[in-house]
C-alpha cells in the first residue's frame, strides 16, 4: 500500500506508568503533547518518482484503476481532505466532509504523493509496466458517484473497467451505460447520438426513463460481487445463478433494501460516527472480522432472515411472503435446548447456529481456493486469483467458523506471497516503510517488476507448481544481493539499497495465510438444507458439516509441491505459543484463543536440511477450524505473593528448534539468524490491589534483536519494569546447574497478578500460566480435545447398538441359541446403546408370551408362562429416531420345590374303576395359595379355586381307559399368577 499523510500516528510509550499510548490522528507524540499541527491530513510526499517506487506498491490513485473496476465512487475517490486544524486536537482529528476538495481542483505542484502517483501495472505496453505516472485528474476526471452502475438497466460493466484502466474516470460513467461510443481522454468522449441529442436549446438531453430502475437489478449487483472470479466469488464462493439460491426471484434488493424504505431516515453527515444509512447505501449484513469494510452500517435497516421468516412483530416492510420455519425446526427438534452456548448453557440449534450454516450447500464450479501474490494476472492484477487452476469445485467447499460464539458458513480462502523473515533490526526493510523486523511482505509492484525482467510469472500460472520452480522465483527476488552498487537486478536494487557486502541478509520465504470468508449467498430450500434427512446427516463421521477434509487445495490438489526450506509459517497465535497458518481472528468458541490451523510443513532456523523436499499444503479436517487439539482457556485467576508466577523452563540459545532466543548460526547457517530474532516481544502483566475491582496493566516490549537468556530478558526489561511496581520479577534456576533458565514474577504484599491475554507469554515461558485446561464437560464424559469431542458429536447421528447383554445371571452377548430362565421374574440388561448419554437412548422389551413391554436399560420381567418364546429388545437413538433390534430364545421352566414345601397324592381310590374314575386326596404343605392347576395326563387340564390343604381332586374320567390303564398326572400350586408348589409325578394306575 502507501502512505497517505504527514501524521505521527504510531504509539508513545509511558516509561512511568509502563504502558504503550496510542498517538491519536493529528499527533507526533499524545503523551508529550507534541501536536502535528500540519500533519493531519497533509498529503505524505514521496519526494520523486524513484522515492515513491521503491516505497508504494498500490497508492490510492492506484486503486482508482484498479479496486475502482468495482468501488462506484466517492469518498476519498474523489476528494481530497482539507481537515487541518490549528488548535483542538483533544480527541484527535477526524474526516469532515464539509471540508474537503474535489481531485480536479487540487494543486498538487511537483508532489508524489499516495492521491496523484501510482504505479502503472495495466499499461498495454509490458516494457512500461511498473512506471511510475502522475495523475492529471483534469484529463482523467475522477471516480465520482456513479449512480447507474448499480440503477441503470443493461449497464455494461467490462466497458466501464476497460475505461477505469486507462484513467478514463469521468468517461467510464458514460461508456459503462452505453451513452458513448469512445472516449478520446477521461473528460471527451463520443455521446450515442440515438441516444443523446441536443435540444432547441443546445443542450444534451438524453431519456432514460425505460432503463432506469429505483431498484437497483440484481445482474448490476451480481457484476460487481457475484460473477466468475469477482470479491464476493472468489472469498465467500457466492454466485448468482437461477437454481442455486432460494431467493432468486426476489433479486438483490428483496433483502438488501432497507427496511426502512418506505420512509427512511438518511444519513447526510458523511462522519465516519454515523451509523445511519446514507441516501445511496444498501443495506448489508454483517461482516466478519476479516473483511476491510465499513462496518458500523452493520445490519443497519437490514432484513435479516427472521425479520421476513419470523418476524416478532407487523413488518411495515415487504416479507414476499416468506414461509415461517419455526414449526419445521420444532419437528426436527432444532428449537430443543440440547447444544451448549459458549458458556456451558443449554440453547437450541438455532440459537447456536446461523441459518446461513446450515441453508448454503453449495453446488457447482465456484470460489477460490488461492490468491497467488507470487505474480500478477493476465490484466496486470498483482495478484493472481482469477483462473480455474486457484479456484474451487465448490460441492464440497464450505467451512464452518465461529463469530461471537456463534457457527457461520465460510469459504476458506488461501492467500500466499513472498516474505522476508529475517527479522534482525540491522536487517534488509523489504517493504521500505521505515521499520526493520516483522517478516515484512515485499511490495507486490517489486516481486511484478522482477518477474517481467527474469520472464517469470505468479507460481501457479501453469496450474502446477513445483520445488524447482520456487527456487527460480526466489534467485530472482535475491539477485546477486549487492543492491545498487552492484548491478543488481534483485529486490534490494529496487529498494535503493546499496549492500556491497551483503550485510542486510534477505531471506524470501513463501508464507500462507488461510482465512474464512462468511459465506450468506447460495441459500438452499429447507428440503436440502443440512439436517433436512435428520441428525445423521450432520452428526456422522466424515458427514462434511463439521467434519471431514476440506479441499484446501481446490484445483491445486496434487500439483503444488514445494519444499520446506521454501516456506515459512505464516505467526504464531496465543501469545506466540502456537504456530499457525490461519487468521489469528480466527477464534474459540468461547472466543478468547485463536485457533491455531497449519496446512505447510516450514522448517525450522536450526534446520541443515529440508524437513521435506517434496511438501504438499494439507487439507484440513473442518472440525480444525472449531476445537482445538487440545482444549485450553485464558487463565483469569489472581496470584498474590504466596503464589508467584513461575515460568516454564526456556531451552537455552543455539540449543534447538525449541529455543525462542538469538542465535548466530543457527543449525550452522549464519544466514538463518535472522530468523531468531527478539524484537518485539511483548510483557503484559495484569495487577490488582482490590481482588480484580481494579486491573491495572503494566506493558514492556523487548527492544533487543539479539536477547539470549533469561537473564538478558531482565536486563533488556530493566530495573524500573522488574521490580519498580506491584511485583518483582527475576530469573531463577530450576535445575541447579548455576544458570538462570526461567523467569519468575511475584506480587507485591497487597497485590495479586496475572498474566494478560495480550502478553507474548509463549517466549518468555509463561504460556502455562496464561492458559490452562479447560475440557468440555458434557453428560457424556468430560473431553479434553477435539479427537474426542469430534467423537462424542459423531456418535449423535451413529446407529443404536441394539445387544441383550444378560437374561437372569446368563451372559447373552455371545448369541447363544436359546437360555433357560425359571419362571417368575427375570432381570434383562441391554448393553450401553452408545457414547450418548443413556436419557438420549429408549429401551424397549417385549416376549412373544404376550406379557407386555418394559422399558429401559435394565429392567425385571415376569416369565410366568413355561414354554420357549422370542425375547426382542429395541434400541432407539432418540436424536435421530434410528433404531435397532436384537433377539434371542427364552425357555421357562418351573421352579424347583423349595425346602418344605410339599404336593403330596395320598389314598388314590377308584370310584368307578371300570368307567375309568378316579379320585385324588391332596397334601399341599409349606406354602400359600389359592388355586390348583391339575394336568390329567389324559389331553385334559381342570384350574380349582382353592385354598385347602387337604384338597380332594374332585372324581375325574381318565380318557383312554380301558385302552390304557396308566396315567401320570401333573399338579400345580398357585398364588395368585406365582406358582408356589407343584407335583409332576403323580401315578394313576387303574386295576
Amino acid at each position: 500500500m502507501a502512505r497517505l499523510y504527514n501524521d505521527g500516528a504510531g504509539t508513545a510509550y509511558d516509561s512511568a506508568n509502563a504502558k504503550f499510548i496510542d498517538n491519536l490522528f493529528g499527533w507526533t507524540n499524545y503523551l508529550a503533547g507534541t501536536k502535528n499541527l500540519n500533519g493531519a491530513f497533509e498529503p505524505f510526499n514521496f519526494g520523486s518518482a524513484a522515492g515513491f517506487k521503491s516505497k508504494v506498491d498500490n497508492s490510492l490513485a492506484g486503486e482508482m484503476r484498479d479496486c475502482g473496476e468495482c468501488h462506484v465512487g466517492g469518498g476519498l475517490m474523489e476528494y481530497m481532505s482539507n481537515t487541518i486544524p490549528t488548535s483542538d486536537y483533544t480527541g484527535g482529528v477526524s474526516y469532515d466532509p464539509a471540508k474537503r476538495t474535489s481531485y480536479r481542483d487540487v494543486v498538487f505542484g511537483g508532489l508524489f504523493t499516495a492521491f496523484n502517483a501510482l504505479i502503472d501495472v495495466f499499461n498495454p505496453d509490458p516494457a512500461r509496466r511498473g512506471d511510475v505516472v502522475i495523475n492529471d485528474y483534469a484529463q482523467t476526471g475522477v471516480m465520482e458517484m456513479d449512480c447507474l452502475i448499480c440503477h441503470f438497466e443493461g449497464y455494461d460493466w467490462e466497458k466501464r473497467k476497460e475505461a477505469v484502466r486507462k484513467g478514463e474516470f469521468d468517461a467510464s460513467r458514460a461508456l459503462g451505460s452505453g451513452l458513448a461510443t469512445s472516449a478520446a481522454s477521461g473528460v471527451q468522449v463520443t455521446y450515442d447520438t440515438n441516444l443523446v441529442k441536443t435540444n432547441a436549446s443546445g443542450d444534451l438531453v438524453v431519456d432514460l426513463s425505460a432503463k432506469l430502475s429505483p431498484v437497483p437489478p440484481a445482474d448490476n449487483c451480481a457484476s460487481c460481487h457475484l460473477s466468475q472470479y469477482n470479491v464476493d466469488w472468489k472469498k465467500r464462493g457466492d454466485m448468482w445463478i437461477e437454481g442455486t439460491e432460494a431467493h432468486y426471484g426476489i433479486g438483490c434488493m428483496g433483502c438488501h433494501q432497507r427496511k426502512d424504505a418506505a420512509s427512511p431516515t438518511v444519513g447526510t453527515s458523511g462522519l465516519v460516527s454515523s451509523t445511519t444509512l446514507g441516501l445511496c447505501d444498501p443495506a448489508k449484513g454483517g461482516a466478519s472480522p476479516f473483511d476491510a469494510m465499513w462496518n458500523k452500517l452493520d445490519k443497519s435497516q437490514f432484513k435479516e432472515c427472521v425479520d421476513c421468516h419470523a418476524p416478532t412483530s407487523t413488518p411495515t416492510y415487504d416479507t414476499y411472503n416468506a414461509p415461517n420455519p419455526v414449526s419445521a425446526h420444532a419437528i426436527k427438534g432444532l428449537t430443543d435446548k440440547i447444544a451448549f452456548d459458549k458458556d456451558g448453557n443449554s440453547v437450541s440449534h438455532i440459537e447456536l447456529i446461523d441459518c446461513s450454516a446450515c441453508h448454503i450447500r453449495k453446488s457447482g464450479f465456484t470460489g477460490g481456493a488461492f490468491v497467488d501474490g507470487t505474480g500478477a494476472d493476465e490484466e496486470g492484477r498483482l495478484a493472481l486469483h482469477d483462473e480455474p487452476q486457484v479456484s474451487r469445485d465448490m460441492t464440497n467447499g464450505v467451512a464452518l467458523h465461529w463469530l461471537g460464539g456463534k457457527l457461520y458458513s465460510a469459504n476458506l480462502l488461501t492467500s500466499f506471497f513472498w516474505r522476508d523473515v529475517n527479522g534482525l533490526a540491522a536487517g534488509l526493510d523489504v517493504n521500505n516503510d521505515g521499520r526493520t523486523a516483522g517478516m515484512d511482505a515485499l511490495l507486490q509492484t517489486h516481486v511484478n517488476d522482477i518477474n517481467l525482467a527474469a520472464g517469470l510469472q505468479a507460481l501457479t500460472k501453469d496450474g502446477i507448481v513445483t520445488p524447482a520452480e520456487i527456487t527460480t522465483s526466489i534467485n530472482a527476488l535475491k539477485g546477486n544481493s549487492l543492491g545498487t552498487g552492484g548491478g543488481d537486478t534483485g529486490i534490494k536494487a529496487y529498494l535503493g539499497i546499496d549492500d556491497p557486502t551483503n550485510a542486510k541478509v534477505f531471506l524470501p520465504k513463501l508464507s500462507f495465510l488461510m482465512v474464512p470468508f462468511k459465506s450468506s449467498h447460495n441459500i438452499a430450500r429447507g428440503s436440502e438444507a443440512w439436517g433436512a434427512k435428520g441428525c445423521k446427516e450432520c452428526h456422522a463421521d466424515g458427514a462434511g458439516f463439521y467434519n471431514g477434509t476440506y479441499p484446501v487445495n481446490g484445483n491445486m490438489e496434487g500439483k503444488f509441491n514445494y519444499s520446506s526450506a521454501q516456506a515459512a509459517t505464516f505467526t504464531k497465535v496465543n501469545g506466540l505459543s502456537d504456530p499457525s497458518d490461519s487468521h489469528p481472528n480466527v477464534v474459540t468458541k468461547k472466543g478468547d484463543r485463536s485457533m491455531p490451523v497449519q496446512i505447510i510443513t516450514a522448517d525450522n532456523p536450526y534446520s541443515t536440511t529440508a524437513v521435506n523436499a517434496n511438501a504438499t499444503i494439507r487439507n484440513i479436517d473442518r472440525s480444525e477450524m472449531l476445537y482445538e487439539a487440545t482444549f485450553k482457556a485464558v487463565n483469569t485467576a489472581w496470584y498474590d505473593e504466596t503464589a508467584p508466577i513461575m515460568g516454564a523452563t526456556r531451552p537455552a540459545a543455539c540449543s534447538g528448534a525449541t529455543s525462542p532466543f538469538y542465535c548466530a548460526a543457527p543449525g550452522g547457517a549464519a544466514a538463518k539468524a535472522g530468523a531468531t530474532s527478539t524484537l518485539g516481544w511483548l510483557l503484559k502483566i495484569d495487577t490488582t490491589a482490590d481482588n480484580g475491582a481494579t486491573v491495572v496493566s503494566r506493558t514492556k516490549q523487548i527492544s533487543s534483536d539479539m536477547v539470549a537468556s533469561v537473564d538478558d530478558i531482565i536486563t533488556n526489561l530493566g530495573a524500573t519494569f522488574t521490580g519498580g511496581f506491584e511485583f518483582t520479577m527475576v530469573a531463577i534456576d530450576t535445575n541447579s546447574d548455576s544458570v538462570n533458565d526461567a523467569l519468575k514474577i511475584t506480587a507485591k504484599p497487597g497485590y495479586k497478578i496475572r498474566i494478560n491475554a495480550q502478553c507474548d507469554a509463549g517466549p518468555f515461558g509463561f504460556a502455562g500460566s496464561l492458559y490452562q485446561a479447560d475440557p468440555i464437560v458434557r453428560a457424556a464424559g468430560t473431553f479434553a480435545g477435539r479427537t474426542a469431542y469430534v467423537g462424542y458429536l459423531n456418535a449423535i447421528g451413529s446407529a443404536p447398538a441394539a445387544v441383550i447383554a444378560t437374561v437372569g445371571t446368563t451372559d447373552a452377548t455371545g448369541n447363544p441359541a436359546e437360555i433357560t430362565v425359571t419362571q417368575g421374574n427375570v432381570a434383562l440388561t441391554a448393553a450401553a446403546a452408545g457414547a450418548l448419554p443413556a436419557d438420549k437412548y429408549s429401551y424397549s422389551w417385549t416376549c412373544s408370551d404376550a406379557a407386555g413391554t418394559s422399558e429401559g436399560q435394565s429392567v425385571t420381567r415376569a416369565f410366568n408362562s413355561l414354554g420357549t418364546y422370542d425375547l426382542t429388545l429395541r434400541v432407539k437413538n432418540l436424536y435421530t429416531n434410528e433404531e435397532k433390534v436384537d433377539q434371542i430364545k427364552v425357555k421357562v421352566t418351573a421352579p424347583a420345590p423349595a425346602a418344605g414345601v410339599a404336593v403330596a397324592a395320598a389314598g388314590i381310590s377308584y370310584n368307578s374303576p371300570s368307567a375309568g374314575y378316579a379320585i385324588i386326596p391332596l397334601t399341599i404343605t409349606g406354602v400359600t395359595f389359592n388355586k390348583v392347576k391339575v394336568v390329567w395326563g389324559d389331553g385334559n387340564t381342570t384350574i380349582y379355586t382353592t385354598s385347602d390343604a387337604n384338597f380332594v381332586l374332585p372324581s375325574h374320567k381318565f380318557w383312554g381307559y380301558p385302552a390304557k390303564k396308566s396315567f401320570t398326572a401333573k399338579v400345580y400350586v398357585y398364588n395368585g399368577t406365582t406358582l408356589a408348589a407343584q407335583n409332576d409325578n403323580i401315578t394313576v394306575l387303574f386295576p
